[in-house]
């Protein structure tokens, strides 16, 4: 193992060659906050000192940094013993230190955490992880991160901690891989439009294309010789035969779009880097242009982009992950993201501006440092995309029960300030006009009084069929059918079943149909109910108060019909 050891004075001790072999001496720290201890370029990562120059005290706070392609990357068994080999260092450059703590960043994520003391000899070994604390419950108006979460900083050390029984971390959990489609951008939608159309992808246009893709070099040199380009062309022709057909179905379903944007200045409070993609819909352009029937251009509607919203660290993290992007005093804030997008199976279409467009959803998304996709610092999941699309949903549900109880409460504003108007007006209304309101169904009418029996009457004679009416009755005899009343006189009610028995002498609103019977020399009109409403009092009287009738009314609208 070599470890580029960084001491704090101009000499390297023999003592420290021996231990450590081959050594690489560096110039001073790279941050006035933090003390390089130790560089390997072999291990790819450092090991750093909280305080800067001053970093040698009683109780040491120490990070070891992983490059993302680390070989000591998940083995803290390895991270462990290379802490173990700075022993002395650590005993001859800070001999007032009593204890060590040192927390992993491997990947941007705090992984594990090592204690050493100076009685213990330097030995570190791994702390146990702390408890698990449950999430803390999320307010209904703040916004709601779309990625999985991080480690917490780790928990302060005490002064000298015990370790001599704590059992060492063998290896950490490896970070899950997405799997993204071998072909990205327009090739891997294009290949899966030359599946759905053989006839296109048998096109000599066609096969120009992949040659000029596949073979671009070949191609540039003989495109204009045709003997030479025709045994180029048949060798394309196969290749891209062999490759539609080996087209992976979940290559088939999936297309990859690759984002170089930037993250915004780190939010403490919600630990990530903030990333803003305010679009929704991902275009592909052709890498090489053949007069063929190819699309140009290539569209995906994809409305949840928006649920990337930021790159999660710790602060530790955070902050080494920007002090290796520094230079100049000036942040490196670019990132690419390899966005994986779920294609819907209605598949593509020609849309309005000519483009093969179809719908889809983020699937997954992977962060890298360079444009080239080599280093990858974080990734977010089907899982967690599924999560926030749940959440999204149940915010939809939300919102919308959220606009029915405004819409409701409008209403029921309204309704107050139509109720005292309509108490007024109905308050000046005659008393035929009010027991009528109370009677009926529907908006409140100030015309329309109870039936006059003569009137109604004459009106089923003419007409010779019955007529609706509504009327205030006294009923002369107890029972449901043909009961005479004693007012208004010369009519017979009969009850339809669900309604109440008639008592004699009792007062009573009906609704129904009034017939006169052709037997000759019967005067009686018969009035078979619709609805019957029992007087509580005397012709009534309760059903015409204003204020009754138009809390009956709005109830019937709010749909409590009484």
């Amino acid at each position: 193992m070599t470890v580029d050891y960084r001491p704090s004075r101009g000499i390297v001790p023999a003592a420290i060659c021996v231990a450590f072999g081959a050594l690489w001496l560096s110039p001073s720290p790279a941050h006035a906050d933090d003390y390089v201890l130790a560089n390997s370029k072999t291990h790819k990562l450092q090991v750093l000192a909280d305080g800067g120059a001053a970093w040698c005290s009683p109780a040491l706070r120490l990070r070891m940094v992983l490059d993302a392609d680390s070989p000591d990357s998940g083995n803290a068994a390895s991270q462990m013993e290379i802490m173990s080999r700075l022993k002395t260092p650590i005993a001859t450059d800070c001999k007032t230190a009593e204890s060590a703590i040192v927390s992993v960043i491997d990947r941007g994520k705090t992984t594990g955490t090592f204690a050493a003391t100076a009685k213990g000899g330097w030995q570190f070994a791994a702390l146990p992880a702390p408890p698990t604390v449950p999430p803390i419950e999320q307010k209904a108006d703040e916004v709601k991160p779309i990625v999985p979460p991080v480690a917490a900083p780790a928990p302060a050390p005490t002064p000298t901690p015990t370790i001599a029984q704590t059992p060492a971390q063998t290896s950490a959990p490896a970070a899950p891989t997405i799997m993204m489609p071998k072909e990205k951008g327009y090739i891997g939608l294009l290949l899966r439009i030359l599946k759905d159309n053989p006839a296109l992808a048998a096109e000599e246009a066609t096969i120009k294309f992949w040659a000029a893709y596949k073979f671009n070099r070949e191609y540039s040199q003989v495109q204009f010789q045709e003997f030479k380009l025709q045994p180029l062309l048949a060798r394309a022709k196969d290749d891209l035969s062999q490759t539609i057909s080996s087209l992976p179905q979940a290559d088939y379903e999936r297309g990859v779009a690759i984002f170089n944007t930037s993250f915004d200045a780190y939010n403490f409070q919600k630990q990530v880097f903030p990333i803003t993609l305010n679009f929704d819909q991902v275009t592909f352009n052709t890498p090489h242009y053949i007069q063929s029937s190819l699309p140009s251009t290539i569209a995906l509607k994809v409305p949840d982009l928006d649920a990337i919203a930021g790159i999660p660290m710790d602060p530790t993290a955070a902050q080494a992950f920007t002090e290796r992007r520094t230079r100049w005093n000036s942040v490196n804030r670019s990132v690419s993201i390899a966005v994986v997008i779920k294609i819907d199976p209605s598949g593509f279409h020609r849309d309005g501006w000519g483009y093969q467009a179809a719908l889809g959803t983020v699937e997954s998304a992977t962060f890298f440092t360079d444009n080239e996709l080599r280093e990858q610092i974080f990734q977010i999941g089907p899982d967690e995309f599924a999560k926030w699309r749940q959440a999204k949903a149940e915010e939809k549900v939300a919102a919308a029960a959220a606009a029915a109880q405004r819409e409701a409460e409008l209403r029921r504003q309204q309704m107050l300030a139509m109720r005292e108007q309509y108490i007024r007006q109905i308050g000046t209304a005659s008393t035929s006009v009010k027991l009528a309101n109370f009677a009926n169904d529907g908006p409140l009418n100030f015309y329309a009084p109870l039936n006059n029996l003569r009137a109604a009457r004459a009106a089923a004679l003419i007409s010779g069929k019955p007529v609706a009416v509504t009327m205030l009755v006294q009923a002369g005899s107890s029972g449901r059918s043909t009961i005479d009343t004693s007012f208004p006189g010369s009519l017979q009610v009969t009850v339809m079943d669900g309604q109440p028995d008639l008592k004699s002498s009792e007062w009573y609103l009906v609704r129904g149909l009034l017939s006169v019977p052709d037997s000759a020399g019967t005067l009686a009109a018969q009035l078979t109910t619709q609805a019957v409403y029992p007087c509580q009092q005397p012709k009534c009287a309760e059903a015409q108060d204003p204020a009754v009738i138009v809390d009956r009314k709005l109830a019937a609208l709010q749909g409590g019909a009484q």
